[in-house]
């Protein structure tokens, strides 16, 4: 059967739209495969050509697609033949954002983490960030210790998600991990992504801009001069006037309003809740606690972030506050070596009265204590996952799951906490 000169030119269309290598990829920001609104085409036209040379911030509100904008400027470098492209994301978001533009974008990425950086060492490859054909994608925390490696790269295009990591990088004692990105890649284009690009002082928006130029402001003194006490109107108009030509934001409200997505209208209630004589007793007796001036690891050295945390912590249940001032085990994740041993001695003096009942420590590294949070929250959110699966059985059969819960948890090797069946579970350590 042949084909018309129509169907030749639809198919060959086809074609172009799923090929992902160098000889079928031509894809324009038309043929993106996702429903684009005009916001963000905006911001990626000011991304592809912002008045500042060296880069520009996409600071949309949560919701409005700043993936999306990037993709679009990623696809249209790909497309002029700028294909050395890097993107440094959360650890998390690493496997999110190589299915988005392979999906919507039918381009190819490649994880760089140390695993695969050494294989490709050990297999001969000299640079392992020059990958021909593929965006690298890569965590914060890799690219900070891979500084010389970046920096021998010419970049066409870097990309940073959740740019606001970087926000104190002007600090003096700012994190070391900002600082080293931003002198692997002072002279590269930028594109940060930010929903908050600030949040508690003007100051961090000094710190997104210096990471595209550091001379868009000046210098520290100058901005806090400018803009860093308690800015006027005036001084504050001028301050949006001189961010224009580095950063774009929309607006969930602004967008709305135009009419390009419509959103589920939200009422907002307020419910008052007064808690019961058992309650302010257990918050009053707590509270003492945390302002006596005999307890070594409140009174000595009082610090309001920490008493304000743990009041919260007696908020999410009395459980959770007990745990933490009479916890089942220490955990440490110190640096190796003597920073390690003076970091371990100030902490015994701050869980001395813990380690005097034997408490059972543990010192470690910094990954493994950070794993050991992870896991024991991972591990109690199966076993409360677990037993709501045995509840909607125990439903069906006609059993009782509060009695399996109470004779399997007779099991040493399982326990019965955490095995009461409900609608859900939640608390702000499980999200992590």
């Amino acid at each position: 059967m042949g084909f018309t000169h129509y169907h030749s030119q639809f198919l060959a269309q086809r074609v172009t739209l799923e090929g992902i290598d160098d000889d079928a990829f031509a894809k324009s920001l038309s043929t993106a495969k996702v429903q684009l609104n005009p916001h963000q085409v905006d911001a990626a036209l000011f991304a592809l050509a912002p008045p500042v040379p060296r880069g520009a911030i996409l600071a949309d509100e949560v919701g409005l697609g700043k993936t999306i904008e990037a993709s679009l400027v990623i696809a249209q470098r790909w497309a002029e033949k700028k294909r050395r492209i890097l993107l440094i994301v959360p650890a998390s978001l690493r496997k999110q954002w190589t299915q988005e533009l392979h999906e919507k974008f039918g381009m190819s990425c490649v994880i760089l983490e140390a695993k695969s950086y050494l294989y490709l060492k050990n297999q001969g490859c000299a640079r392992p960030f020059h990958i021909e054909g593929k965006i690298i994608v890569i965590s914060y925390e890799f690219a900070a210790r891979r500084e010389e490696d970046l920096l021998a790269v010419d970049w066409d295009l870097v990309i940073f998600d959740e740019a606001h990591r970087l926000r104190n990088v002007y600090r003096k004692g700012a994190s070391k991990r900002a600082k080293a990105l931003q002198r692997a890649l002072k002279d590269r284009f930028k594109i940060l992504l930010t929903a908050t690009p600030l949040q508690n002082s003007l100051m961090e928006l000094y710190g997104l801009v210096s990471i595209i130029d550091g001379m868009i402001f000046g210098d520290e003194a100058s901005f806090k001069i400018n803009y860093g006490g308690r800015a006027d109107a005036a001084s504050l108009a001028i301050l949006r006037d001189r961010l224009q030509p580095v950063c774009i934001r929309h607006l969930r409200k602004d967008v709305q309003a135009a009419g390009h997505i419509n959103y589920t209208k939200r009422i907002s209630s307020t419910f008052t809740f007064e808690p019961h004589d058992e309650e302010v007793k257990l918050y009053n007796g707590l509270s003492a606690y945390l302002q006596r001036p005999d307890t070594i690891a409140f009174g000595a050295k009082p610090n309001q972030l920490i008493t304000l945390v743990v009041r919260k912590i007696l908020g999410s249940s009395t459980f959770a506050v007990a745990d933490t001032l009479t916890p089942d085990r220490i955990v440490y994740g110190v640096a190796p070596g003597e920073p390690g041993e003076r970091a371990v001695a100030v902490l015994n003096e701050v869980y001395a009265t813990a380690l005097a009942a034997d408490t059972p420590l543990v010192v470690t590294d910094y990954a493994t204590a950070e794993l050991v949070k992870v896991a024991a929250n991972a591990f109690l959110a199966t076993k409360i996952s677990f037993i709501n699966a045995m509840a909607e059985i125990a439903e069906v059969t006609g059993a009782d799951v509060t009695q399996l819960a109470d004779a399997i948890g007779h099991d040493a090797r399982i326990g019965r906490r955490f095995l009461n069946a409900g609608v859900g579970f939640g608390g702000g350590c499980l999200p992590k």
